[in-house]
């Protein structure tokens, strides 16, 4: 006796749902942040605002930092300089930052006013498809006067506000105190939304965030460089 079997698109349907609710969930899509600084401690100062994404090692997968929906009363924007892979503007937006070079940079000059706020969008296979043995990224927003001193942060690498993207595709912001006694911290990032990713070894985050912190106060040093030769 031959048997056939009618498979019903309905029933089809459900177990494709189940499948896909089954499956372990990695990072997907992108990770969104309305970063914001409070900069009326230095309000009328005169200096740099600076955005880098920088990997945090050899290997590290491709990601993209987009800045969109830039707002600040502070003045004087201008003079815009880039090294690495930067495309787009600030003010006018979006602007794009890819960690593809050791230092990937806009710096601009300002007059502070009172306050700094954009949203920063992360995508790409590091978030996406991430490998916890390879090395994370990190986003980077400083403030520095016009000797390029850090304003505002005890960070040694300068920032305000750091997105650290790690090995296993999350995400993990930072804050720093504004001041040497402890004064509350002048940045803040807020998760909008965000991909859920797998979990990986305690280890192997802190093997990443080693190699970011690394990479954010050689950024500094040669940002600095840079820009006092470009200067000259």
């Amino acid at each position: 006796m031959k048997i056939t079997i009618q498979r019903s698109p309905r029933l089809v349907r459900l177990i494709a749902v189940f499948l896909g609710l089954a499956l372990p969930c990695s990072a997907q899509g992108n990770v969104i942040y309305q970063i914001a600084a409070d900069t009326t401690a230095i309000q009328g100062t005169t200096g740099y605002l600076d955005l880098q994404f920088n990997p945090g090692g050899a290997g590290t997968l491709a990601s993209t930092a987009t800045i969109s929906s830039f707002h600040t009363d502070a003045t004087g924007l201008s003079l815009s300089t880039t090294d690495g892979d930067v495309s787009g503007t600030l003010v006018r937006g979006p602007l794009a930052i890819n960690n593809t070079f050791f230092l990937n940079d806009l710096l601009e000059n300002i007059t502070f006013g009172t306050n700094i706020a954009f949203t920063l969008t992360l995508s790409g296979p590091g978030l996406a498809s991430p490998d916890p043995t390879l090395s994370g990224s990190s986003f980077g927003l400083s403030l520095y006067d016009s000797n390029f001193d850090s304003l505002l942060t005890t960070d040694v690498a300068g920032t305000v506000v750091t997105i650290n993207v790690n090995s296993d595709g999350n995400t993990s912001p930072e804050t720093f105190p504004s001041d040497g006694t402890g004064g509350a911290p002048v940045g803040n990032a807020a998760l909008q939304s965000s991909a859920v990713p797998e979990p990986s070894t305690i280890a192997l985050f802190a093997i990443a965030m080693f190699g970011l912190g690394a990479r954010r106060v050689a950024s500094r040093w040669q940002l600095r460089d840079i820009w006092s030769s470009r200067s000259k």
